[in-house]
């Protein structure tokens, strides 16, 4: 093993090039998007929040775990803004594309292999449909060629999040401090939601939670039901303080959850709630189902009338905004999707707030092609969080989290008839954050087709690489190769 002082001096400059260039380069995108959010009237007091976020993006270039920490409580904290006439933007915007340079630079430099994983199949067909409808469209139909790169570059953003989270995880210890990273940026957003209720529910009756701004109330209770999900999981299975801990949150975010007001919410929480029994048939199920109801308890009543309204919907009955959504399914956005039938309209052919169901979305964007590709891939999820829970492991941690995404992904599945739920950012990001989690540790725990058992994952590195010199890392036999190939 060697130590800094065997290195060659010019082995040594040469392994520091790479870093210096990157810092340098990350540095100077940093100082570029703050100046840039400035001069396009941002307001300046989400500057420091937007200094600190793209600094300690550039620290991950020593790190790559500290820029997935940062973007994960961006994509938990972040509001919305308009940045060059762009709408919707947060700040992960601008910590991603930092934290993907950095990773693709680290995989050229090492010669890292992707980690395996059944989505490539799906991802590869979204995306190739996305293009091929996209330009097909933009010339006979007169598609937003904008608005469509818009859409696709966000969709790739989310599937590159995936892939970066998944190969950037080097143990479980890893993977378990982002299940608890996710929990309590979650939490934040929970406590920021009690006090925007404490500071402008008391106006009157019929307050509804909005959540931060930009966001829509339906949206915001999504985001609720995926975290108390992957809570619930990790309830069944956590004990001594970490259960405490987990009750005390599953409280915070129950009474921000309901003020949403969101049928389709409380419904897709059920059914979550429900698949999570289903699967580990633990009596501490029960204290969801308390917490729940004390919440409904202290609630004001047109909170109770608007849950009540849920059973109308179920009976058939009127319900004005269930209706006119369905009407407008029904009267404009399918026929409209079905003129092309097989490659769709394109994408941002629509706004999101106009079609408020994920499946009419994909249908009118991807057409039938898409839409297949789509339900794949959440089939695919569903089924590796299910065989996690097929195996003999004690980590608890790991096994309530695989529990939590599982119930997740079905809880999902329902609010996406009634929300553009794997579309809109708020959900979507975290969902694929953990599905990359859940990804790695499919992949320690040894279920990958292509790859064994391997509790962390050592950088692949070429018997003279200087950089695996420098870190005293012990060389390759020559001919050895190492990983899986294929993502």
């Amino acid at each position: 093993m060697h130590t800094t002082s065997h290195l060659d001096p010019s082995g040594d400059n040469k392994s520091r090039v790479p870093i210096v260039t990157l810092s340098m380069l990350a540095m100077l995108i940093a100082v570029w998007c703050v100046f840039s959010a400035n001069l396009s009237g941002v307001s300046l007091q989400n500057f420091p929040l937007l200094l600190s976020g793209l600094l300690l993006a550039f620290i991950s270039v020593f790190d790559l775990r500290v820029g997935l920490a940062v973007l994960l409580l961006a994509i938990g904290l972040s509001p919305e803004f308009e940045l060059y006439g762009i709408p919707n933007f947060r700040y992960e915007d601008l910590i991603f594309p930092i934290i993907l340079i950095i990773w693709l630079s680290q995989v050229v430099l090492h010669r890292t292999e992707f980690r395996p994983t059944d989505l490539k199949a799906p991802i590869l067909v979204i995306i190739f449909i996305s293009l091929i409808s996209a330009l097909s469209n933009n010339i006979y139909a007169d598609l937003d060629l904008r608005a469509a790169s818009l859409r696709f570059g966000k969709a790739v953003m989310y599937y590159f999040m995936m892939v970066v989270v998944l190969n950037g995880m080097r143990s479980r210890r890893d993977i378990k401090a982002f299940v608890a990273l996710m929990i309590i940026s979650s939490a934040f957003v929970g406590l920021y939601g009690l006090v925007q209720f404490a500071a402008e529910g008391g106006a009157g009756g019929g307050y509804r939670l909005p959540g931060p701004p930009g966001e829509t109330a339906n949206i915001l209770g999504g985001y609720f039901v995926f975290h108390m999900c992957l809570a619930l999981g990790l309830l069944t299975q956590v004990k001594g303080v970490g259960r405490v801990f987990l009750i005390a949150y599953l409280a915070l975010m129950a009474y921000p959850f309901i003020m949403t007001l969101s049928r389709t919410s409380y419904v897709a929480l059920a059914v979550g709630l429900l698949a999570i029994w289903i699967r580990s048939r633990n009596h501490t199920m029960a204290w969801a189902l308390i917490l729940l109801a004390a919440g409904c308890l202290l609630a004001p009543d047109y909170v109770l009338d608007r849950m009540l309204t849920i059973a109308d919907v179920l009976m058939g009955r009127d319900v004005s905004s269930w209706d006119s959504r369905v009407a407008g399914w029904t009267n404009w956005f399918l026929p409209q999707a079905l003129q092309s039938p097989l490659l769709g309209k394109g994408p941002g052919s629509e706004d999101l707030g106009a079609i408020d169901s994920e499946y009419v979305l994909q249908l009118n964007d991807l057409g039938i092609i898409g839409l297949i590709a789509f339900l794949v891939l959440m089939f695919r999820c569903i089924r590796s969080a299910y065989r996690l829970q097929n195996i003999n492991d004690d980590d608890t941690v790991l096994s309530g989290f695989s529990l939590g995404y599982l119930g997740g992904c079905v809880a999902l599945m329902v609010h996406s008839l009634a929300a553009t739920t794997f579309t809109t950012i708020r959900t979507t990001e975290p969902f694929f954050f953990a599905t990359g989690l859940i990804y790695a540790y499919y992949h320690m725990a040894g279920l990958s087709h292509r790859h064994r058992h391997s509790d962390s994952i050592e950088v692949h590195t070429r018997p003279t690489d200087p950089v695996a010199e420098r870190f005293g890392q012990i060389q390759a036999p020559p001919g050895k190769r190492f990983g899986a190939p294929g993502i």
